[in-house]
């Protein structure tokens, strides 16, 4: 979120939310600072150094990311991981992402008809969270202001809604997802 009276670039919070602050994504270019590890999962960004571009989300965007966070509770959805995972397989990253592949199978195939009658699967969301939601229940970690796969779109700060609408494999191999920006969803 932009403060423009202080000229920051604030990690997004409910409280500058409900100011009505209007939240976006840090696009700027990664710099790699050691030669000997190229890649796109080797970056960093150093405050102070440059300026970050901020690009502004609207319902219709949609964006690839290596970067994610997820909710391993998941409460509001409770088809989505399979019986019998642990802890430790919900803190997995590449456990999550093979959850996140096997779910949209399912959602394409209930589209498709071969589900059979009736198949009503919700979309897997990733929305904007503020740290009051999660440093509790995640072992201390705080996801201020991150886009957390999986959240309860109830729970959103910003207005920042997005469906995940594919798993895949970015060049260097890192496991990576696409979003799209969406409207509020009407939820029941």
């Amino acid at each position: 979120m932009c403060d423009k009276e202080r000229k920051l670039a604030c990690i997004p919070s409910k409280k500058l939310a409900d100011w009505g602050y209007v939240a976006g994504i840090n696009y700027s270019t990664e710099k790699i600072y050691n030669q000997f590890t190229p890649g796109r999962r080797n970056f960093c960004m150093v405050a102070g150094e440059y300026l970050p571009r901020i690009g502004f989300v609207d319902p219709g965007m949609r964006i690839c990311t290596n970067s994610v966070c997820w909710d391993d509770a998941m409460s509001n959805n409770a088809t989505f991981w399979p019986a019998g995972a642990t802890a430790d397989d919900k803190a997995d990253s590449k456990y999550f992402y093979n959850c996140v592949k096997a779910y949209l199978a399912t959602i394409r195939d209930a589209e498709n008809g071969r589900a059979g009658s009736g198949a009503n699967i919700a979309p897997l969301y990733a929305v904007l969270l503020d740290d009051a939601d999660y440093t509790a229940s995640n072992n201390g970690i705080v996801n201020r202001g991150k886009l957390v796969i999986g959240a309860d779109p109830a729970d959103a700060i910003g207005g920042v809604y997005a469906i995940v609408t594919e798993a895949y494999t970015n060049a260097d191999t890192t496991l990576s997802f696409k979003l799209k920006f969406v409207n509020q969803p009407a939820l029941s």
